[in-house]
């Protein structure tokens, strides 16, 4: 048994995929646009060692990176949030100091561990005033040699 179409169902078919298309492909995001942004971070002249950078958009999701040997790169997601950006800075380091901690998970209930203190002042973090502009199509350089 043969199925028959008309050459009109067949317009209509092919028009209702089309406008699925459309539509499915014109809708918007709400990502935002991104940019890698890489650089080298420095304190009283000296690589960071090891840390993390944040940028915090003024709208937006907040994109960050490890600092490794003074360096950092941050393009996962592609990257940081066009526009401009708060930069938090920090970097910690171990103290002689021993801490217990206790945990609530049986197989560890106490550890010892060397307590780390914050080497980087809070007006690079908790109270940066520290912006940066991110811009799109483009590979950003963030460095700077912060001062104690």
């Amino acid at each position: 048994m043969w199925i028959r179409y008309s050459r009109r169902s067949w317009d209509w078919a092919h028009g209702l995929a089309l406008v699925m298309l459309v539509a499915g492909c014109s809708g918007k995001s709400d990502e935002p646009v991104r940019a890698m942004v890489t650089g080298e971070l420095k304190f009283s002249g000296q690589p960071i060692k090891e840390g993390m950078i944040r940028f915090v958009p003024e709208n937006g999701p907040s994109s960050q990176g490890i600092i490794s040997s003074g360096k950092f790169k941050i393009g996962d997601k592609g990257g940081v949030a066009v526009g401009a950006c708060k930069v938090e800075i920090e970097a910690f380091e171990e103290t002689d100091k021993k801490a217990r901690i206790v945990s609530a998970i049986p197989q560890v209930r106490e550890k010892e561990m060397r307590e780390s203190k914050q080497i980087i002042p809070e007006k690079y973090n908790a109270k940066t005033r520290i912006k940066f502009d991110v811009v799109a199509n483009k590979e950003n350089d963030f460095s700077i040699d912060l001062a104690p």
